[in-house]
């Protein structure tokens, strides 16, 4: 339940955007409430005070001067009523719960997993491999140049 206030006229608005209605605009004790769509009447104007040293509220309906009354167990769409105002009336105070403002938990970040480092060793060079004709070459060249040696040339 929201307290909603325009040009000073107070409103109570349902979660569905209902506003809270002395039905038919009946003085009469016992005549409900419903959720009704807006109209600016005096059925749906409510006077909230505080009583009980400031731990509950009454609620009263300004267009018919009766208050809230909360009659019976409490249960899912059972009816609110309006009846006359006192203050021995336990039914017509209701007691607000303090807020708690939700807890906000920094999200936890992992981290992915680092894969270990190798230290800092010099790769030791290994020879290339030479294609079997390219040695052939090398040593057939190799040949020839100690014939020439030998011939004087």
């Amino acid at each position: 339940m929201v307290l909603y206030s325009i040009y000073y006229r107070p409103h109570i608005v349902s979660k569905n955007g209902r506003i809270m209605d002395n039905g038919g605009q009946k003085t009469n004790n016992g005549n409900p409430t419903i959720g009704y769509s807006r109209n600016n009447t005096p059925a749906q104007i409510w006077s909230i005070s505080s009583s009980k040293n400031g731990l509950a509220v009454q609620i009263r309906n300004v267009g018919a001067n009766k208050c809230l009354d909360d009659t019976g167990a409490p249960s899912v769409g059972k009816q609110v009523y309006i009846w006359d105002c006192t203050i021995t009336n336990a039914n017509q105070y209701f007691y607000p719960k303090a807020y708690v403002a939700p807890v906000v938990v920094a999200p936890v970040v992992v981290a992915a997993p680092v894969a270990p480092v190798a230290p800092n060793v010099r790769p030791v060079p290994t020879p290339t491999p030479t294609s079997a004709d390219n040695q052939d070459d090398a040593l057939e060249r190799n040949k020839n140049s100690r014939r020439k040696m030998r011939k004087g040339n």
